[in-house]
């Protein structure tokens, strides 16, 4: 049996090309009941069952690869959630009359804006910072002026 991210998926996209109209995907809920998760597993599915081309894989890459930039940029560690998004996410993606992706738009809203210069006590910044001095060789520190020690910035103390 198909996980319920992927049968939702399935049936949007089944009757969107039998009927040829449109459909959406709305994903609500608490925070940490796995919104983040559910949006990644229904673009995986379409990524391995839309029809594909060099063209197509090159749009479908791009909305998969897009999940990582925007939860580095807007996702935080809260006390319920590692990887807690911190924004508003929406995301439509546009498929031809075959059924195939042929493109689409993210638009990100409502960013924790404060959450750049305070975090409750056992929260974190947004994961980029973590990544930049954990991820970046030492001639891009040096050229930023940053040490790799995350311990060193008030904004990223824990």
């Amino acid at each position: 049996q198909m996980p319920p991210s992927y049968a939702i998926a399935d049936n949007a996209y089944r009757v969107m090309c039998n009927e040829y109209n449109n459909h959406f995907i709305l994903i609500s809920g608490e925070s940490g009941a796995g919104k983040t998760e559910a949006s990644k597993k229904i673009l995986q599915y379409y990524a391995v069952t839309c029809p594909t081309t060099e063209q197509l894989q090159t749009v479908r890459d791009r909305l998969l690869l897009s999940n990582p930039v925007l939860e580095a940029f807007g996702n935080a560690k809260t006390l319920r959630n590692d990887n807690s998004s911190r924004f508003g996410k929406y995301m439509d993606i546009q498929f031809d009359f075959k059924g195939a992706p042929v493109g689409g738009h993210i638009l990100s809203y409502l960013i924790e804006k404060s959450r750049v210069v305070h975090q409750n006590h056992g929260e974190r910044n947004f994961h980029i910072f973590y990544q930049l001095l954990e991820g970046a060789d030492k001639d891009l520190l040096c050229w930023l002026g940053l040490e790799r020690n995350p311990q060193k910035y008030t904004y990223l103390i824990q």
